[in-house]
């Protein structure tokens, strides 16, 4: 019958029970369809068919499904047990390098300061300027948007025909954590522990 060429199509022939194949709301639809329609009709087969057409194809898609509810009930499962989600804040080691101006590179330096301080002073980045670059914090749009920035004054602006910059980010979940909390942690253990380095100053 037509209803036999489409369960075989759909792969629900070969002595696999429909229920062992579809998604549970598919296999209420197909009782519920079986149950109405007539079998012995040519439109009761034909509408039959469709039915089994449509299991069939719902049956391909029920993997996906389930690993859609999986990762949910994974993320869930994450927020249940306290743990945080990142809020995209970002902390970022930046050194950029203007390349072709020559033996000092003070000009380029000083402007690159210039533009990450008038991010900060806008309230949008933290920064702190150190011997080989600049640590900047702040969230992940606004510090990549500020490094942009940097290479486009250096470059329309200043003349500069190359630039390579280092970048070493770091996120977490656990804790905020500003750039003077991992300096002052440092500077605390300098205070509290005397490690094997003191005796050798």
């Amino acid at each position: 019958s037509i209803c036999t060429r489409a369960r075989t199509r759909s792969g629900l022939a070969g002595g696999t029970a429909p229920s062992k194949r579809l998604p549970r709301t598919m296999r209420a639809m197909f009782k519920m369809a079986a149950g109405r329609l007539s079998s012995t009709s040519a439109l009761g087969g034909m509408r039959m068919a469709a039915v089994c057409a449509a299991g069939g194809a719902a049956a391909g898609t029920g993997a996906v499904v389930a690993c859609s509810g999986s990762k949910r009930a994974s993320a869930t499962a994450a927020q249940a047990a306290g743990q945080r989600r990142w809020d995209g804040q970002v902390l970022v080691d930046v050194c950029v390098v203007p390349l072709g101006v020559g033996v000092s590179v003070r000009k380029e330096v000083t402007e690159v300061e210039r533009i990450l301080r008038r991010w900060e002073k806008e309230g949008k980045v933290k920064c702190m300027l150190h011997g080989y670059g600049t640590n900047v914090s702040g969230h992940w749009d606004d510090v990549m948007a500020a490094i942009r920035e940097v290479h486009e004054t250096l470059h329309d602006d200043l003349g500069v025909t190359r630039i390579t910059s280092s970048l070493r980010m770091g996120t977490r979940i656990d804790k905020a954590q500003t750039i003077e909390d991992k300096l002052n942690a440092v500077e605390e253990g300098l205070v509290k522990n005397k490690g094997p380095g003191a005796a050798r100053s």
